[in-house]
């Protein structure tokens, strides 16, 4: 009888790790993994645009950009959760597809913006000029603000949850 009772609690137990390593280790995470990464990792042009589309939904053509991503994937383990993200990107667009940028953000006052978020991008002088007064912008609701150059055709971006 006591031989029978080790057995069956030794299989409990067994069954027991096997659940609780289903739920744990099981769940694969969904949409992007995490990483933190700055454009400068990337030597060719076309590697480092299609990387910031697996973190920024691009409303253009990208015609060059310059990034910081910092982001969490919070969906795997036993309880998954909500993913977190600070995201700093400066993107050339085409004149014309700067407002489509800007669709369901609301102008805002620069006073209400930190310019700061921007300064650790390394953006080459030569390439990225800015020499027409920018427009402000932030998405109600949530930690999203824009800064336009139109006529430049460039477009800073910056997203963050914590």
């Amino acid at each position: 009888m006591k031989g029978k009772r080790v057995i069956m609690w030794g299989f409990l137990a067994i069954v027991m790790v096997i659940i609780t390593g289903i739920f744990m280790f099981g769940r694969s995470e969904s949409g992007p993994p995490t990483t933190k990464i700055n454009s400068s990792h990337f030597k060719v042009k076309q590697e480092k645009i299609e990387f910031l589309k697996k973190y920024v939904t691009c409303f253009s053509e990208v015609i060059d950009t310059e990034y910081n991503i910092e982001f969490y994937n919070n969906s795997g383990g036993f309880v998954p959760g909500p993913s977190d993200w600070n995201i700093t990107v400066a993107l050339k667009v085409p004149l014309e597809k700067v407002n489509n940028w800007i669709k369901g953000f609301e102008e805002i006052e620069k006073k209400e913006m930190d310019l700061f978020w921007w300064d650790g991008l390394e953006l080459d002088k030569t390439k990225w000029k800015f020499n027409t007064p920018p427009k402000f912008y932030k998405r109600n609701g949530n930690s999203t603000y824009i800064v336009t150059y139109e006529e430049e055709g460039v477009v800073l971006k910056k997203m963050l949850t914590y």
